[in-house]
């Protein structure tokens, strides 16, 4: 942020001490947003004129003014919050702590008051500077040196002084310190302070300085630009040495333009240095690059050149005009004061350099020069040397491209496997995998075209939206969403669209005998083997002219459409995996259903002989002929006869209704029902000391329901049966009915020893229960006929289940169908 305005002026000035002359006819300006070095050996004058500046030694002639103030010995700059310094010599007051030296000479009477208030302002000054020092309370006189050069930079800086003086500020700081010291006089300059900086170090002059004035013998010998001056050099002018050879520079610039490009971002800012270092090496700022591109050639970079001059050269043919024939044979030229020049506008010569790399010519330099400046042998060799480097670069960029292409590839190919060997569904691992696919070729559209008996089905993906459908031919957009897709109108209910143009041409290809196909224009596709036959996998780009052509000869292309074939491999690779694991489950679902087969053939097989062994039993004992039984026993076998006989009519009920909801058949005979009177009778079914632990609670207003009065009354015997048989004999039951947003809702719920671990699925309820295994299977099927739903709730001890049935079923489902 320079300006024109000076804010330290030095005019002639000189300080003689016992007829020694110290410095002799300075002259000096500092401009605002600038910072000037000053270098010089040892005795040089650079602290005494520092001392001048700050108003701690009067000069014997001149005069120094700052900000249009003039500098003199009555006013120091410690008195002036236009200047701040920073001497060399550390001067702090050692019996103060760190708060008190930096807030010194600035203590309002409002600060003044209080102790707490210099610290404060103390500790702000430290945090906004960023610099890390310890606890403010310290003593001087315990801390560092470079911590107390620190403080020193701290109160200079303290103010936003117009001018900053810094005598070797940094001659006892550590590496970090030093970062941190530079980055505070980068931040003050774009501030607009002007910074006058006096340094042993040599490289932090080259580094930080705009311009740097060069101290010998008290005087200033010359002003050297940090920016085109080496470190040798600036050595060989504090020594009065001679500077560089001609060839020494354009080494030493050659050196530092290596040293540019090894730290660039790339090849879009390595060129730029290219060519700003040759522009500088042969006195000249019109130049341009060029890059081969196939057969013509694009401007890269330029200096020097109007905009009307960047349009007419930023597209040439290879072969065309001077440039494209030196492209196109690999030669130097020379063109002068030609018609090309002067369409140009320009009136000198220019030569041009081809870039040649590992893969033949890349491009050209061209170098146009002043009027009546001929051109030499020299400068055409000196413009090869750095197309050299231009090459290195060129060449670097592609195979850095063309690896990051082929790590894409690779990466592409991961991911897509990654998802088809996922645990989602297998629709949802193909809809991901073709993202993915287009998201690494760059495509617009992947269409995955799969062969069914009614007619293709298609899977596709563009950016950020996927889905499923089906191909019908008289469909007016030429598709038909399915269930499980959905269509966004922008890409799919469009004719003419990008979806609906390459699901077309993946269902034309499907219909054609051929093993493979080229790649079209625009389009790859490639052959995927599915269990109903071949199908096709084709990609849609958005623009056929970024590579994706016919020949398929570019990179990118070739990269796009061997991604493509490899993707289709594995997606046959996962379609015969979902074969594979589709018979495994089948052949475990049945393994599964032959061991639940096992088990209930077992358990009501057991269930059956129990009550046939009873009555077999007592039957025998009633008619031996050697026994005579008396009233009392004979009663009492024939109850457990009667009982058994009871139980046995059970398990077969239980059979016949489970056969019966298994085929569908269940019927019900519908009544309005009061649900209390259904839960009174289903408990007066238990004896009476099992009755005596269940406790029925109804909520007032309920609704009668629509239901099958017996049905319900088997469904709350089997629960609340369930909960007194399988439970300790202590168990209380608790069933509670309330009104539900779909009807009623029932809980039977018991303080037992609750369900087994893996009785949380349909399947685990049979085993869940004693007995035949089919109390909760018939309480599900009658729930189920009844439109209700039966589901466990978890609780902290027992058991819960939860019923909810509709007040109305037939009305709520004629209404919902209307």
């Amino acid at each position: 942020m320079t300006q024109s305005t000076s804010v330290l002026h030095v005019d002639r000035v000189s300080v003689t001490v016992r007829d020694a002359q110290i410095l002799s006819e300075i002259t000096l300006d500092v401009l605002r947003g600038e910072i000037v070095g000053i270098a010089g050996e040892s005795g040089a004058g650079k602290s005494t004129l520092v001392s001048c500046i700050a108003g701690d030694l009067r000069a014997t002639s001149g005069f120094i003014d700052c900000a249009n103030h003039r500098i003199s010995e009555g006013l120091p700059a410690l008195r002036s919050p236009r200047i701040g310094v920073v001497w060399q010599t550390i001067a702090q007051c050692g019996n103060l702590d760190i708060a008190s030296n930096l807030m010194l000479g600035a203590e309002t009477q409002w600060m003044a008051r209080s102790a707490h208030r210099i610290r404060v302002a103390a500790q702000r000054l430290v945090s906004d500077l960023g610099i890390d020092l310890p606890d403010i309370l310290l003593p001087m006189a315990t801390l560092t040196r470079s911590e107390q050069q620190l403080v020193s930079i701290a109160r200079a800086l303290r103010d936003e002084p117009d001018l900053l003086v810094l005598d070797d500020p940094t001659f006892a700081l550590g590496a970090r310190e030093t970062a941190v010291v530079e980055n505070l006089l980068d931040r003050e300059r774009q501030r607009g302070a002007a910074i006058l900086l006096v340094s042993s170090d040599l490289h932090q002059l080259l580094r930080q300085c705009d311009r740097i004035a060069v101290f010998r013998h008290g005087r200033i010998v010359t002003e050297v630009d940090p920016a085109v001056t080496h470190v040798d050099d600036l050595a060989a002018l504090l020594a009065g040495k001679r500077v560089a050879t001609s060839a020494r520079r354009q080494l030493l610039r050659i050196q530092g333009l290596a040293d540019q490009l090894a730290t660039s971002g790339g090849l879009k800012s390595g060129l730029p240095l290219i060519l700003t270092a040759l522009g500088a090496a042969l006195g000249t700022g019109s130049l341009c690059l060029h890059i081969r591109r196939g057969g013509a050639v694009d401007l890269a970079s330029s200096a020097g050149l109007s905009p009307p001059q960047q349009g007419t050269l930023s597209h040439i043919t290879v072969g065309n005009g001077p440039i494209g024939t030196v492209i196109e044979s690999g030669t130097a030229a020379i063109e002068s004061h030609g018609p090309w020049l002067r369409s140009l506008g320009l009136g000198g010569e220019c030569f041009i350099v081809p870039i040649i790399g590992s893969t033949g010519v890349l491009g050209a330099i061209t170098v146009f020069t002043a009027p009546h400046q001929t051109s030499t042998r020299d400068e055409l060799d000196l413009a090869g040397l750095y197309a050299g480097y231009a090459a290195s670069a060129i060449d670097h960029e592609r195979l850095l491209d063309e690896i990051t292409a082929r790590n894409r590839v690779l990466e592409t190919i991961r991911s897509a496997l990654e998802v088809l060997s996922g645990p989602a569904a297998f629709d949802t691992t193909l809809l991901q995998a073709l993202d993915v696919l287009r998201a690494g070729t760059g495509a617009a559209c992947v269409v995955l075209c799969e062969p069914q008996p009614s007619g293709p089905r298609i899977r596709w993906a563009t950016a950020g939206v996927s889905g499923i459908y089906s191909w019908s031919a008289d469909s007016a957009a030429a598709l038909r969403p399915e269930d499980d897709g959905a269509a966004p109108e922008d890409a799919i209910d469009i004719p003419g669209t990008i979806v609906d143009a390459a699901c077309e041409q993946a269902v034309q290809l499907m219909k054609t005998n051929e093993r493979e196909w080229l790649p079209i224009n625009g389009y790859g596709a490639s052959a995927v083997a599915t269990p109903t036959g071949r199908g096709v996998l084709l990609a849609r780009w958005r623009d056929h002219k970024k590579g994706h052509r016919v020949d398929g000869t570019t990179e990118s292309a070739r990269d796009s459409h061997d991604l493509l074939a490899d993707t289709a491999h594995f997606l046959s690779l996962a379609f015969e995996r979902q074969v594979a694991d589709r018979a495994r489950q089948e052949a475990a679902a049945l393994r599964r259903a032959e061991q639940l087969q096992r088990e209930f053939l077992a358990r009501l097989s057991h269930e059956l002989r129990t009550p046939l062994t009873a009555i077999r039993g007592y039957a025998s004992s009633l008619t031996q002929p050697d026994v005579q039984w008396d009233p009392a026993s004979q009663h009492t076998f024939l109850t457990r006869i009667a009982d058994e006989s009871n139980r046995l009519g059970r398990l077969v009920g239980d059979l016949l209704d489970f056969s019966a909801m298994e085929s569908g058949v269940l019927r019900l005979n519908r009544d309005w029902c009061v649900l209390p009177l259904i839960l009174d009778a289903a408990r007066a079914c238990l004896p009476a000391s099992a009755a005596a632990r269940v406790t029925i609670h109804a909520a007032p207003g309920l609704p009668d329901v629509w239901a099958d009065h017996d049905r319900l009354e088997q469904v709350f015997v089997n629960l609340i049966g369930n909960a007194i048989r399988h439970n300790p004999p202590e168990t209380a039951v608790a069933v509670e009915v309330s009104p539900s947003d779909s009807g009623v809702a029932i809980t039977v719920t018991d303080d037992g020893i609750g369900l087994p671990g893996d009785a949380d699925d349909g399947d685990s309820l049979r085993s869940a229960t004693s007995g035949s295994g089919l109390g909760l299977s018939i309480v599900r099927g009658i729930i189920a006929a009844h439109g209700g739903t039966v589901a466990a709730e978890p609780v902290a001890r027992g058991t819960r289940w939860r019923i909810v049935l509709q007040e109305d079923p037939t009305v709520r489902g004629s209404e919902s169908e209307s």
